[in-house]
């Protein structure tokens, strides 16, 4: 394990690296990510497939170890979002993000505008409007098609959406493949 506080991970991967793993997670954000995988490489350790989660999406691990992931690192991530997608919501959605900010969106960005929009459907819906309104209208909200998909919320906090598996490269977060959630009666 690591903490925040933690800005040298050698000791750490020399330990794990004596087991000889296939693969190592990684679940953590960026920085963390960045600092890790830099730590990795100058030990060598970088026979192994490193995977993490959707705190690695952002455009930043590409900056920093881009070219690492040509030659070096092999990694995977599971995304929420897709800048490959092609439905129309996420078409329209990163082409104003482009005008806007000059730059593609990132994970977090798509689920931000997501829950915004959830927000402001709920806004438009309600007669009364509260926090406790907000939440039950969510709580009661069955699907939702976003600028990251389908989402399904069927009564549950947490909601069932597709997960799409990106490769990290020189030239940005390459598609794998979509993996999508299993119904469950």
């Amino acid at each position: 394990f690591y903490t925040q506080d933690d800005t040298i991970y050698i000791d750490k991967l020399k330990k794990i690296m004596q087991q000889n793993p296939q693969v190592l997670f990684i679940p953590g954000y960026v920085e963390d990510v960045i600092r890790i995988l830099k730590n990795a490489h100058k030990i060598g350790f970088t026979k192994v497939i490193f995977l993490g989660g959707d705190g690695w999406h952002s455009p930043l691990l590409i900056e920093k170890l881009g070219i690492f992931f040509e030659k070096e690192i092999t990694s995977y991530l599971t995304s929420p979002f897709n800048i490959e997608e092609k439905g129309k919501k996420t078409r329209e959605f990163i082409k104003k993000y482009k005008e806007q900010y000059r730059k593609e969106p990132d994970a977090a960005s798509a689920l931000a505008y997501d829950a915004a929009s959830i927000i402001l459907l709920a806004l438009k819906e309600l007669k009364e409007i509260s926090r406790e309104k907000i939440m039950e209208y969510i709580s009661k909200m069955e699907k939702f098609e976003g600028v990251t998909g389908k989402i399904e919320f069927k009564g549950k906090k947490d909601p069932i959406r597709d997960v799409y598996i990106l490769q990290p490269s020189s030239k940005g977060f390459i598609y794998s493949t979509k993996v999508l959630p299993e119904e469950k009666n």
